[in-house]
């Protein structure tokens, strides 16, 4: 009866596992450099017409910085070691698809705190500097976002959610992020 029960359970807990995640099971091999290159291009033509002010960064992250702050009050560093350390950020912030459907935000006055590296790597490689010191980072500006500065990036889906979905968000879905930076602290 204990040996019943027990695959009982175990049987149950497969089921469960496959059906509640089939949405995003794809059993057809992927390749995420292929998505990356159609999206480059999809995303070249979008911001060609909606955005021509946006710059394409080699990562094949388009931006554009539409307010920045005068002076930079927040310095990127690395520990002795190399890595980064990563700053809590404050943002207002929100997300649209290509097609123009806005599918979060957060516009609030408090706006939305997190750690750095709990955020998908558009975010990451868009805050982070090109370099600080002699250490360099996949960065898109020079000094990396500050308080008071706002950016709009559209991000191949390799740097965002890839090919799962994600909420409202489709698999292989290029985002739309227009990020209002309140605070960075380490």
């Amino acid at each position: 009866m204990k040996f019943f029960n027990s695959a009982t359970t175990l049987l149950v807990a497969c089921t469960t596992l496959f059906s509640c995640s089939s949405d995003n099971m794809n059993l057809e091999p992927f390749d995420a450099e292929a998505q990356l290159a159609l999206e480059k291009e999809t995303i070249r033509t979008f911001a060609a017409k909606e955005y021509p002010n946006a710059i394409e960064d080699s990562s094949g992250i388009w931006y554009e910085l539409l307010d920045t702050a005068e002076t930079p009050t927040f310095d990127y560093k690395f520990n002795q070691n190399g890595s980064q350390i990563i700053p809590t950020i404050t943002v207002n912030y929100r997300l649209q698809l290509l097609n123009g459907t806005e599918v979060d935000k957060n516009q609030s006055p408090e706006g939305f705190t997190t750690r750095l590296n709990n955020v998908i790597p558009a975010w990451q490689i868009t805050f982070f500097p090109r370099a600080v010191g002699n250490q360099k980072h996949l960065g898109l500006t020079a000094r990396g976002l500050q308080p008071g500065d706002t950016i709009r990036i559209i991000t191949p889906s390799y740097y965002a959610y890839g090919n799962r979905n994600s909420g409202p968000i489709p698999a292989n879905s290029p985002l739309i992020f227009e990020i209002k930076v309140l605070k960075i602290v380490d």
